[in-house]
């Protein structure tokens, strides 16, 4: 296991995650980052969940990336736009 930067292996730490449930347990936001990493740091690999009664229904990319270069601070105040 290791994290992969642009195709490029940064480490063979274990990811440090995040995530953001709605009311009915949902998780509406993920993210991963190197171990240690602040949650404003702009370092942060984030997707957003949709869904439909209780259903999956897309899984969507902080600015249609998935780089490590986000902010889990900034996830949901319109910083970003999921794609």
């Amino acid at each position: 296991m290791g994290i992969y930067v642009g195709g490029t292996k940064t480490s063979n730490k274990p990811f440090t995650y995040r995530a953001e449930y709605d009311g009915d347990d949902n998780i509406v936001y993920e993210a991963w980052s190197l171990p240690g990493t602040a949650e404003a740091a702009a370092s942060w690999q984030i997707c957003q969940h949709t869904f439909v009664k209780n259903n999956l229904t897309a899984i969507k990319w902080a600015d249609g990336s998935g780089e490590f270069s986000f902010k889990w601070t900034k996830r949901k105040n319109g910083t970003y736009t999921y794609s």
